[in-house]
């Protein structure tokens, strides 16, 4: 049994022989895992968690998917359900959240040891409040909601 490795994407051939047998040429391909995120671009408002789907489109495992936001940066990873290795065709959740919209949209790195990364755009917005009624007069009540 021989085990090829490789820590790029690379193409070579690999000759094989014994001293008693016939030579034999192969062709030994490294594949990377690739990795989709959705949705993306992505909005997360301030004070939430909110959550993004990342899938292992490839034909091989993904290893220790993470997400890295940029240094400075007002989001955080609050969890992650990535397992260390994500097999082909299976997705796992990354939860962020932000507490200001500094700047307002801000590239986080979706990336594992074998994959391109895949950069997600991500909008920090601040929450939608309503008033109930919108018009009051003096001694009134007004419901707020967001």
């Amino acid at each position: 049994l021989i085990t090829y490795t490789s820590s790029a994407v690379a193409s070579d051939t690999s000759t094989i022989a014994g001293t008693n047998t016939k030579t034999v040429t192969i062709t030994v391909t490294a594949l990377q895992a690739s990795l989709e995120v959705s949705p993306n671009p992505f909005t997360l408002v301030i004070d939430n968690e909110q959550s993004v789907t990342v899938k292992n489109t490839s034909v091989i495992p993904a290893e220790n998917v993470v997400a890295t936001p940029p240094g400075g940066s007002t989001i955080s990873v609050v969890s992650s359900t990535c397992p260390p290795t994500l097999l082909p065709l299976q997705s796992c959740f990354i939860t962020f959240s932000s507490s200001s919209a500094s700047p307002m949209t801000q590239s986080v790195l979706i990336s594992d040891t074998n994959t391109t990364p895949v950069t997600l755009p991500i909008a920090v917005v601040l929450s939608n409040i309503n008033a109930t009624p919108s018009s009051v007069v003096t001694g009134s009540s007004v419901l707020i909601t967001n």
